[in-house]
């Protein structure tokens, strides 16, 4: 029986807090400063999410758990609705509108498209791998390993920021003697996203 293929969502942007406005409105009678949103930058823009908007986004992110590598729209939509966050059909929408998600199948055509317009952006530090896990690299920071990928998702990490976009990093990496091409390292590196990404090891940037 064949399944079909699922579109994963991918986050896209980096968090930079919850922000507050000010003065403190006379009506508020606790003393404490209004929330107006959470903070994404997508590129050079600022965007400012709704909470219904930030919870999809945040869950887009997946759970690091190895056994769920994918965060497809309807996982998502029904863990918002456990979750009692309102709207999340029309905030899912809304994100993919302004750029803030992205559908891609995983199949070569949709994962070099997605490559050449968006960088992987590395966070934490790469602690290497060890005597007993020769093909395991893991990131994080010393005594706190986060996330463990191969070493070719691992070369791609280290030197993605230093190319124009994810696609460069794949070409660079081909380069280097993997028995890959630019297509498939993109493939490998998409399916690697949710580990990277739901434990902070690396955002999704446009470019």
């Amino acid at each position: 029986m064949a399944f079909p293929v699922v579109a994963p969502l991918v986050p896209i942007g980096q968090f930079i807090g919850t922000m507050f406005a000010g003065p403190v409105p006379a009506s508020n009678t606790a003393g404490q400063a209004q929330s107006w949103g959470y903070g994404v930058r997508l590129g050079t823009e600022l965007e400012d999410l709704n909470e219904s908007e930030f919870g999809i986004w945040a869950l887009s992110h997946g759970t690091g758990n190895d056994k769920v590598n994918t965060a497809s729209r309807g996982a998502v939509e029904k863990l918002a609705g456990q979750l009692d966050i309102a709207d999340a059909q029309h905030s899912t929408d809304a994100l993919l509108q302004r750029g803030l998600l992205a559908r891609v199948l995983p199949v070569a055509a949709q994962a070099r498209g997605f490559a050449q317009h968006h960088q992987l952006m590395p966070l934490g530090m790469g602690l290497g791998n060890s005597a007993s896990a020769l093909g395991a690299f893991t990131i994080g920071q010393p005594g706190f390993p986060r996330a463990t990928v191969s070493a070719v998702i691992f070369d791609v990490w280290a030197f993605s920021a230093q190319g124009a976009s994810l696609w460069q990093a794949c070409e660079k990496t081909a380069d280097w003697g993997e028995e890959l091409t630019p297509e498939s390292l993109a493939l490998l590196v998409l399916q690697a996203l949710p580990v990277l990404l739901a434990t902070d090891a690396a955002y999704i940037d446009v470019c």
